[in-house]
This record gives C-alpha cells, sequence and structure tokens, in this order.
C-alpha cells in the first residue's frame, strides 16, 4: 500500500481513542458508464469529488483509495489519498461491497472501534457537512450502522408490482389516497455510511441499528449511467 498526504492536511480526529477512515472503493471496470470513476463531473473526477468531500469534513483522519486500477491509483494519489491494491479477484462485477470493506479493513489494520466511513465516488454531490454529520451521528448515539438516506419519490407505499396474470397490485397493502397520510419513508442514496471496523468484518453495514442522516434530493444523485452524469452537471450549474 501506498501511502500519500496532502499539502496543509489538518487531522481533525472526533475521538480520542478511535481512528476515522474513509474508504473509497473504485474499481476500474464498470459496465453500465466505462471508466465511471474518473468521468469528470464540474471540472473534477468523480474519484476526486469523493476525496474532496472527506476531506472537507473535517472528521476523516485517513482516506484510502481501494482499487485495482493503475488510473485511479494515480488520480488518488494526486489527490493526496493513500492507494490499497485491491486484488483482482475483489474487482469483479459480481464482487460484494462488504468484501472489499473486510479486505481493506485487515489490510489497513483497523481496530475493531476505528470508525469505516465509506464514500463511493458515484455519489459526486455529497458535501464535506454531508459526511461530518453522519460521522458525528455515529459518535452520538453509536449505532451500529449509520447511513445516508433521502425521501423516495415516489413514496414506497404509492409502487405496485405485477401479478401472475400482469395486474398492477400494490406492494404494501392499498396506499393511502392523500400524501399528507403518508408515513414517512427514506431510501438509501449512497453517499456515506459509516460503521465500526469490527461491524464491517462482522455481520456487514446494513444490519442492526441502522440511523438514517437525512441529505436532501439534490444532493443524493447516484452515478449509474450517462443520463445520471448530465443530471448532475446540470445540478452543479449556477441558476442562471
Amino acid at each position: 500500500m501506498e501511502t500519500a498526504k496532502w499539502p496543509g492536511r489538518v487531522v481533525a480526529s472526533v475521538h480520542k481513542k478511535r481512528s476515522v477512515v474513509a474508504i473509497v472503493p473504485a474499481r476500474g471496470g464498470s459496465k453500465g458508464l466505462p471508466g465511471k470513476n474518473l468521468m469528470p463531473l464540474g471540472g473534477r473526477p468523480l474519484l476526486a469529488r469523493a476525496i474532496d468531500a472527506a476531506r472537507a469534513s473535517a472528521v476523516i483522519d485517513r482516506i484510502v483509495v481501494s482499487t485495482d486500477d493503475a488510473d485511479i491509483a494515480r488520480c488518488a494519489r494526486d489527490e493526496g489519498a493513500e492507494v490499497l491494491q485491491r486484488p483482482a479477484e475483489l474487482a469483479q462485477d459480481e464482487t460484494p461491497t462488504q468484501e472489499v470493506l473486510v479486505h481493506a479493513a485487515e489490510a489497513l489494520g483497523l481496530r475493531e472501534d476505528d470508525l469505516v466511513v465509506v464514500l463511493q465516488p458515484t455519489s459526486p454531490l455529497r458535501t464535506g457537512d454531508d459526511v461530518a454529520a453522519a460521522v458525528r451521528l455515529h459518535l452520538d448515539e453509536a449505532p451500529d450502522c449509520v447511513v445516508s438516506v433521502t425521501e423516495p419519490h415516489p413514496h414506497p407505499l404509492w409502487m405496485f408490482r405485477e401479478d401472475e396474470g400482469g395486474a398492477l397490485v400494490p406492494f404494501s397493502g392499498p396506499p393511502p389516497p392523500r400524501r399528507q397520510d403518508l408515513p414517512r419513508a427514506w431510501a438509501l442514496n449512497g453517499a456515506v455510511y459509516v460503521a465500526r471496523a469490527g461491524r464491517v468484518r462482522g455481520v456487514g453495514l446494513l444490519s442492526g441499528r441502522i440511523l438514517p442522516s437525512p441529505m436532501p434530493k439534490e444532493r443524493s444523485v447516484d452515478i449509474d449511467d450517462a443520463v445520471d452524469l448530465r443530471v448532475a452537471e446540470a445540478l452543479l450549474r449556477p441558476a442562471a
């Protein structure tokens, strides 16, 4: 593993007994949008934007990019992040993120109580404040996991599936007739995940007591294809 430092870095650990480590999983392959993690958005690669958010949060002690790709590793070093070489068997289309995080936690020698903050490059509109809010919520409330969320559109109670005959049936019973009667719901937006390293090594992120860290819709774009990238570009443009 290679280590790099950025000029003027301020390590702002939020807890004396643990480290807060941002892990940015960024493999080279992508079927939906080839080269996605290095795609430019507002003049910055998606990968660089994830590193920017980690640095701006002022709660991250280390920023580590897990990758199998030489170009991604070069970009990460240029941006002042550490690079963790990912084995080829953990860089396949079907590789679960959980396995990538376990590998990183082991390779970095993280202690059980160290916090892992997962920042995917495909959520480029998150801010340092979004990262800091999720980390501080975990430190204050000590849940098993904190995840960033946004309000879903449409609401899940207004979603339908097809039955065996092709007719639409509600997923969860008849939906309320009025929007005002809908219970509050959240959807994962993929921008920030926070959990102890011991949890990551064990049952994984999304289990146990999970607390939401809300983000607005305009910062919750997840880049999966070229259309998502155009939406993010539009959101970055200043209003006329």
